[in-house]
């Protein structure tokens, strides 16, 4: 009997939730009656081609090369992760399999949505009910719960990012924020029901979350310890109740460690594919991608250095804190401009902020709710009269909120650049913490109103209100979802017209770099007159050494100490300076060839640094550049 009603709630949930993902997306723009189902960035496409074909490579002709892609390893590399194209691939495999060319991306978004609607619904609603006769239970009331579902689900930051016009970037924060609601509605599943193998499968699938954005890799670890030490607590309390439960501490610490064996599966075929891909287990394609000339400096900054990471702490804090509550809706000048919002550093730094995410306000009910959870904790210390099961879940999402909330800082704190987007990886801790603070307002108003039992349902209106209020100050612009019709011709990896015999030894004055067919072959050079960006980005083949053949603008000597800031790197190595010579005309400057293998045959990307890390903010390359050469 209680199978059966538990099963009819989910079924009944289920169909809830699917109705909601896509009324969701028709709000936020992202999918519409017209056919609007696919993303505009064919790269999560272009991945599942790559899977279908074996291979992790959209494309291994450099031609291919488009915005923001990267060429590593020999083919053409997306930076988006793995996670969502191995998402998508089973759907794609089952619309080829009744004669449908390509499933939708934004159908495979809504299903993903469905679940984790499914999942906070049954949480922390089908946790509140006692199915075997319907009533609310002791520990929370459906007042509670439904605020809680309404803070996860209707989330004003992330319906911002659901319509922005950032094509795949939006989509994988979406698919980021909502496997971070899943983690965390898992961890408190396996705490409120301590099971080794629910354990197990939240430890197996937290391992996985890095493939779909590296930030998840800290939620997973926020999610595995609160988690590990609710078991350990659990299996103490057994060994020292009357059902003398015969494991052991030696035997709890081994499932332990099995768990984390789980949680570094997935994030070991992440190290392998991030090998494979980019040469080094540790990156993500970041420090590879290719950009315009708009963007010069930022590839100088990932690349070779940036002030800000030598920023004083306290600085990069309120820098920090300034563009998660402090920042504009929108700002789309120079991102690299002084004064964009109060608490901003001096310090060069990239700010980029296209859609609204949070404010002050969002930042008190975070802190209220961490105190919540404090206070839930110190009473469960010291065995006052609570609600024990309530309890624990606020400790635990407390926890689960501070070591993710931790963890980004750390990640964000001294990074080269700030944006709407890259805040939306805060979403899910803050959403874990604004529940709590939620649980514990409603549980503290009986107790202060006495016989007025409606003020919980006012609260609960005033929480609908203000989230409805958050909503119609955002913009909602069209995603940029496009049709089939659009999207078939651009999943072709885009080829120019390339002059035959390859690329060259050597790159010239005069010389024509865009006839070869690669996108970016030349960015920061100007090669009709020599004159230089901060950094410059060229392709070369099979290169022994890197030589640069270079003259002062102003036709004087110059200074061969002006000559010291002047960086190369093939790929990830940094190559090393042999020599530093005058000639005829000017300078030669000569590095060594790359030492790793990997580097050495084929084409390969080079990046130049033209100007020193202080002159970022206002530069001007005193040098222009004749020739190029890398083989003899």
């Amino acid at each position: 009997m209680f199978m059966a009603r538990n099963n009819k709630f989910i079924l009944s949930s289920l169909f809830y939730c699917v109705v909601y993902a896509a009324g969701l997306l028709f709000f936020c723009h992202v999918i519409s009656f017209s056919g609007k189902w696919y993303s505009p960035d064919p790269y999560h496409r272009g991945q599942v081609e790559a899977f279908l074909r074996g291979d992790l490579a959209l494309s291994h002709d450099p031609r291919a090369l488009d915005f923001d892609l990267c060429w590593s390893g020999g083919g053409v590399q997306q930076v988006w992760g793995l996670g969502v194209p191995i998402w998508q691939l089973p759907f794609d495999l089952a619309a080829r399999l009744v004669g449908v060319k390509a499933f939708p991306d934004q159908f495979a978004l809504t299903i993903f949505m469905s679940l984790a609607a499914l999942l906070v619904i049954k949480t922390f609603l089908g946790g509140t009910l006692d199915f075997a006769s319907d009533k609310p239970s002791v520990e929370d009331g459906l007042i509670t719960s439904v605020g809680a579902i309404s803070i996860g689900l209707i989330f004003p930051p992330f319906l911002s990012d659901l319509s922005a016009q950032e094509g795949i970037h939006s989509e994988v924060l979406a698919y980021t924020y909502l496997f971070g609601l899943m983690l965390a509605c898992g961890m408190v599943a396996v705490l409120r029901r301590p099971d080794w193998r629910r354990y197990g499968l939240l430890c197996a699938v937290a391992g996985f979350g890095g493939l779909i954005r590296p930030t998840l890799i800290v939620y997973g670890v926020a999610t595995i310890i609160p988690a590990a030490v609710g078991m350990w607590r659990y299996e103490k309390a057994q060994r020292l109740g009357p059902s003398s439960s015969k494991s052991t501490p030696a035997r709890t610490i081994l499932r332990l460690i099995a768990g984390a064996a789980l949680f570094c599966i997935g994030n070991g075929i992440l190290w392998g594919t991030n090998l494979i891909r980019f040469g080094d287990g540790f990156e993500f394609g970041h420090k590879l991608n290719l950009q315009d000339d708009a963007l010069l400096r930022n590839i100088y900054a990932i690349r070779f250095d940036y002030p800000f990471y030598r920023e004083p702490i306290w600085r990069a804090g309120r820098d920090l804190f300034g563009s998660l509550f402090r920042a504009p809706h929108t700002a789309l000048g120079d991102a690299y401009a002084s004064g964009i919002f109060p608490g901003q550093s001096p310090t060069f730094r990239w700010h980029y902020f296209s859609f609204a995410t949070y404010g002050i306000v969002y930042f008190g009910l975070v802190v209220g709710g961490w105190l919540s959870g404090l206070c839930s904790w110190s009473a469960l210390r010291l065995n006052r009269k609570v609600t024990r099961e309530a309890a624990l879940v606020d400790v635990a999402l407390t926890s689960w909120s501070l070591l993710s909330c931790l963890g980004l800082v750390a990640f964000y704190l001294k990074g080269p650049f700030v944006a709407s987007r890259y805040m939306i990886d805060f979403a899910p801790s803050f959403v874990a913490a604004i529940i709590v603070a939620w649980r514990g307002m409603v549980r503290a108003v009986p107790s202060r109103c006495g016989k007025l039992p409606f003020v919980r349902w006012i609260a609960l209106a005033c929480l609908i209100g203000w989230q409805g209020w958050e909503i119609s100050q955002r913009d909602f612009p069209d995603h940029g979802s496009v049709t089939w019709k659009s999207v078939a011709p651009a999943s072709k990896p885009r080829v120019a017209q390339a002059m035959p015999g390859g690329l060259p030894t050597s790159y010239k004055l005069g010389e024509d770099l865009g006839a070869y067919g690669i996108r970016f072959n030349g960015t920061g050079w100007n090669p009709r007159i020599g004159t230089l960006d901060a950094c410059v980005i060229l392709f070369v083949d099979s290169p022994q050494f890197l030589e640069l053949q270079l003259t002062r603008k102003d036709n004087l000597s110059g200074d061969p100490a002006g000559l010291d800031c002047i960086r190369a790197k093939i790929g990830l190595e940094l190559l090393k300076r042999r020599s530093i010579e005058r000639t005829a005309n000017g300078w030669r400057l000569l590095f060594e060839g790359p030492t790793r293998a990997m580097y050495k045959d084929g084409v390969q990307q080079v990046a130049i640094a033209m100007i020193a890390t202080d002159a970022l903010r206002q530069f001007d390359v005193a040098w222009e550049l004749k020739q190029v050469s890398w083989r003899r």
